[in-house]
C-alpha cells in the first residue's frame, strides 16, 4: 500500500489524542530518534502504534538500532549529504559503510532498512546517490530521499541539467533519482512540506493545501513509491517558516489536513472480490498505456482495489488511483486483472466480470 505519512515525533512526546485525530486520515508517522534515550523511542514507537499508525524510526547509530523493535521499518539518519546537524556532509564512502552495518541489523533484526538520507532531489543529491553506488547495494533496501520545491510552488523544479530547460520538471528529477537507486528498487519520500508563515512570500494556509493536494497523487503515480510523508505536525514556536498540519498553540490547519483522504482502507477476503468491467479506469492519462485501477464495485466509486505485497487485496481511498499497488494488467482473454508491481504477490490476479 502507499503511505500517507507525517513527521510526527522529533525527540519529544506528542499528546496521544492528537495522534489519534492524525491517524484518521494519515496511515504513518515518522519519529526521528536521533539524540533520544532508548526508553524515550520506546514509548514515542508505543503511541504511534497505538492510534493504528505505521512507525518510521530515524536513528542515528548501530547502538540506536540495536535497541529498536523487530519487524519495524527504520531509517538510517538524516539529510546527511548536506551535513544538517553535523559540523559537515558524511562522505559517501563512509555513509555507504554505514549502510551496510545498518542493513546487517536489519536483515537479523527483521526490519526494513530505509536509507539514502538524501536532502532533496536536486543535482547534488542525484550525484550523492550515484556516488554512493545505491544500485549495487542490496535490493530490499528502501532508497530515502526528500523532496522540497524551489518557491514554493508543486510545478517548480530544479534544474538537474540546467543546460536543458525540458528536463526542468519534477518526473525528470524523479527520473533521474530512479536511475541512480535502481529501476526496480522501492523508496520513499519522507519528507515534503510547504511553508505557511508571515514572511514575505510564504503562503496562506489554503494556498498551501493546494500544493499539498497536488503532491499525494504525483508520488502515487510514482512506480516503486510506497509512501511520502508530509512535514511536518506542529508549527515550531521558534521557527517563522510554518509547516505544520497543527500551528504552534495546538489549531488545526484544516485545509491541509483534509488533503488526506480520510482513512477507510480495509482489507477484503480474496474469494469475495471481482473486478467489474464497469469499475476499470484506464491509466494512460497517468502515463501508464495499457494499466488499468478498478473501483471496489459499482456503487462504491470512492475506493480501489489494490493488492499488497503479501498478495492481501484491500480497498483504498480513491486519490490511489494508478498507485504502484492499484495498477493492474488484463489477461489476454480479458478475464484475469494481475497485479504484477507488487512484489511478493507478482502476477496474483482477480476475475474480471
Amino acid at each position: 500500500m502507499f503511505h500517507y505519512g507525517l513527521g510526527t515525533h522529533f525527540n519529544a512526546w506528542v499528546d496521544p489524542t492528537r495522534l489519534a485525530q492524525v491517524a484518521t486520515r494519515f496511515t504513518s508517522g515518522r519519529i526521528d530518534a536521533q539524540v533520544s534515550s532508548s526508553e524515550h523511542t520506546r514509548e514515542m514507537i508505543r503511541d504511534v502504534t497505538a492510534a493504528d499508525l505505521h512507525p518510521i524510526v530515524i536513528f542515528d547509530s548501530p547502538e540506536q538500532q540495536e535497541a529498536l523493535p523487530d519487524g519495524i521499518w527504520v531509517e538510517l539518519q538524516n539529510e546527511v549529504n548536506i551535513g544538517l546537524g553535523r559540523p559537515a556532509p558524511i562522505p559517501p564512502n563512509v555513509y555507504r559503510e554505514s549502510i551496510l552495518t545498518a542493513y546487517e541489523i536489519a536483515s537479523r533484526k527483521g526490519q526494513t532498512l530505509c536509507a539514502g538520507a538524501a536532502a532533496n532531489l536536486e543535482r547534488r543529491d542525484i550525484d550523492w546517490f550515484i556516488n554512493l553506488g545505491f544500485k549495487d547495494l542490496p535490493a530490499d533496501i528502501v532508497a530515502v530521499t526528500h523532496h522540497y520545491v524551489p518557491r514554493d510552488r508543486f510545478h517548480q523544479a530544479h534544474h538537474i541539467n540546467p543546460w536543458n530547460p525540458t528536463t526542468w520538471t519534477r518526473q525528470y528529477e524523479v527520473d533521474c533519482f530512479r536511475a541512480a537507486i535502481g529501476l526496480e528498487r522501492n523508496w520513499i519520500i519522507t519528507e515534503f512540506g510547504y511553508r505557511c508563515g508571515p514572511n514575505t512570500g510564504d503562503l496562506s494556509h489554503d494556498q498551501a493545501a493546494h500544493e499539498i493536494g497536488l503532491e499525494w497523487p504525483f508520488w502515487q503515480s510514482q512506480p516503486h513509491c510506497l509512501g511520502a510523508w508530509l512535514y511536518q505536525i506542529q508549527d515550531s514556536p521558534i521557527d517563522d517558516h510554518d509547516f505544520g498540519v497543527y500551528d504552534q498553540y495546538g489549531l488545526i490547519k484544516q485545509a491541509i489536513f483534509e488533503t488526506v483522504p480520510l482513512r477507510q482502507e480495509f482489507v477484503m477476503a480474496n474469494s469475495d472480490i471481482v473486478i467489474h468491467r464497469e469499475c476499470l479506469i484506464t491509466l494512460t492519462a497517468y502515463g501508464k498505456p495499457g494499466k488499468y485501477s478498478a473501483y471496489v464495485n459499482p456503487s462504491d466509486r470512492q475506493h480501489v482495489i489494490g493488492m499488497d505485497e503479501q498478495g492481501n487485496v484491500y480497498a483504498n481511498p480513491l486519490g490511489s488511483v494508478g498507485g504502484a499497488f492499484e495498477t493492474f494488467s488484463i489477461s489476454k482473454d480479458g478475464a484475469v486483472g494481475i497485479f504484477d508491481e507488487t512484489g511478493a504477490a507478482l502476477h496474483r490476479g482477480l476475475r474480471i466480470v
